[in-house]
């Protein structure tokens, strides 16, 4: 099937995208060090937070191979760790926290990998909350630390080290006053490179009753300036008076930020413009027993959206045009016994329309051996997954989806479990501490920082920790009652999903002005 020219916004210009596209991959690493095989002298104890084999720090490594660009990191950070510096250790100076050096520890999907922060100067007990990474795009890193010597929230850019450049951490004490000021959310705060330099834009997304507004910083001119967004909206959202209300936002090559409500869609911008061009883009639909809570409940527990890398080749795919979505409040739906299945769609920036990627069902899958949260590999217990409680899908790329699963939904104890929708398989499940998760935010990101550590004495110098991506086990969510469409054609274009309040990647296409972003849906299907 060809794809017709799309339609962009009113307001903007683009060429067509071509009719075929070949979408990029990458293998899955097959391997996986033997953590019983490193010197003691680098095994410590597990940070606050950290459980298993995550508290393992591995050694140097002297011939790493290539990897994918995207991991899995931990968006809050763990103070006053002790850890060793590495290749991506920076460290900068501010009035509120006197030197502050960062440090990330990087491990292959579908481990996490986590950033530590320390205070020279200043006493243990510094930090009221977790640091914390905001945002990612390319090579910037947004980073916010609440501290006891001061009342702001501390902003600092950091970026990795690249072809002999040492990395870069940046106090932005102006841009925390202003903020403050403003009194705009951290989770609606994006940030971009702006040229081939240093620069860069900083973009603070706030909303009332009448309006949407856009506090750009451009690092270039020092200085503040406030956008009045206008966004074209549907009729099935302006109707009712409805208004986007986004949680989180994702960074796209080109200068373009997306802000994301997870119930209706994305608002876009391009912030690198010097007049700032906005238009809104809705999300596929819900999967039918997700639509009672829609606008009730927080979303994110079962969609997210990111920009990993490579394009859809449209023309082999289920399309579904902008102009068919409808109000998910007036859709009739009909009882019916379903399982459970994960939908993942994607679409360039300018497109009018999602192209459907993949469709899992979690009864395709075997059976799952959980390790012991404190015994990592050892003692692992295995258990069908309609036993547990699944939720927080995750798109990190090449086809990888991430969930977390609990025995109970208020355990702390839980696991990452990394789905290939390609292949219909389930890597080895890692354990995670979901003691710092809420129902807004698993903590958990993806991220491009490998990209930036794509050199071999990089990689030798940050010690990369690596998971097999391996074994068989299953998805099986026990059936439940949900609604159904009597309209096959409806019924063929089911809905995905949009993501939440900590941060995104930036797709790593070069070449393209317009990104491609990734949606994942996660519920009962019919």
């Amino acid at each position: 099937m060809s794809i017709s020219s799309r339609r962009s916004p009113s307001e903007l210009s683009r060429p067509t995208p071509p009719a075929t596209i070949i979408p990029k991959s990458h293998p899955l690493p097959p391997w996986c060090p033997d953590p019983a095989a490193a010197p003691s002298s680098v095994v410590r104890p597990a940070p606050p937070g950290v459980s298993g084999r995550a508290g393992t720090r591995p050694p140097a490594l002297s011939s790493v191979p290539s990897r994918p660009d995207c991991v899995l990191l931990d968006s809050c950070g763990y103070g006053f760790v002790d850890v060793d510096d590495n290749h991506t250790t920076a460290q900068a100076f501010s009035a509120a926290t006197g030197t502050i050096r960062v440090t990330f520890v990087i491990s292959d999907l579908p481990c996490l990998s986590r950033f530590y922060v320390r205070c020279l100067d200043l006493p243990t007990s510094t930090f009221i909350t977790e640091p914390k990474i905001v945002c990612s795009a390319e090579n910037l890193f947004l980073l916010i630390f609440h501290l006891s010597t001061s009342w702001l929230l501390e902003h600092f850019i950091y970026r990795p080290g690249r072809n002999g450049r040492p990395p870069s951490l940046d106090a932005l004490p102006d841009i925390s006053r202003y903020l403050h000021r403003e009194t705009t959310k951290p989770c609606l705060i994006g940030v971009l490179p702006e040229g081939g330099g240093t620069d860069f834009v900083l973009a603070a997304f706030t909303r009332d009753i009448l309006q949407y507004k856009l506090h750009i910083f451009r690092s270039k001119q020092r200085a503040w300036t406030t956008e009045l967004l206008l966004p074209d909206l549907p009729s099935w959202l302006t109707k009712k008076g409805a208004t986007v209300s986004p949680s989180k936002v994702i960074a796209l090559q080109g200068g373009v930020l997306g802000f994301v409500d997870l119930w209706k869609g994305i608002l876009f911008c391009d912030v690198l413009s010097e007049l700032v061009k906005t238009w809104f883009v809705p999300l596929p639909k819900l999967l039918p027993n997700n639509r009672v809570n829609y606008n009730r409940l927080v979303a994110r527990p079962i969609r997210d959206v990111t920009c990993p890398d490579g394009i859809p080749d449209a023309s082999t795919k289920d399309l579904l045009f902008d102009f068919d979505a409808v109000d998910p409040t007036e859709e009739k739906e009909v009882q019916g016994f379903v399982g459970w299945r994960l939908i993942t769609w994607s679409r360039e920036v300018f497109w009018d329309y999602w192209c459907k990627d993949s469709v899992l069902h979690l009864d395709e899958l075997g059976n799952v051996s959980l390790p012991h949260p404190d015994s990592g590999c050892d003692g692992a217990a295995k258990l069908p997954l309609k036993t547990l409680k699944t939720c927080y899908p995750t798109a990190c790329g090449d086809g990888i989806v991430c969930l977390m699963s609990k025995k109970n939904h208020r355990d702390h104890d839980a696991w990452i479990l990394t789905v290939d929708m390609r292949t219909k398989r389930v890597g080895e499940p890692v354990p995670f501490n979901a003691k710092r998760s809420s129902d807004r935010n698993p903590t958990y990101i993806p991220c491009v920082l490998n990209k930036y550590l794509n050199n071999e004495s990089d990689l030798a110098q940050v010690g990369l920790q690596n998971a097999r991506f391996r074994g068989h086990f299953s998805l099986q969510l026990s059936p439940q009652k949900a609604n159904n469409h009597p309209n096959a054609y409806q019924q063929k274009r089911q809905t995905i999903d949009s993501n939440e309040a900590t941060g995104s990647c930036t797709s790593h296409q070069a070449k393209l002005v317009s990104s491609y972003y990734t949606s994942v849906a996660f519920g009962p299907a019919h």
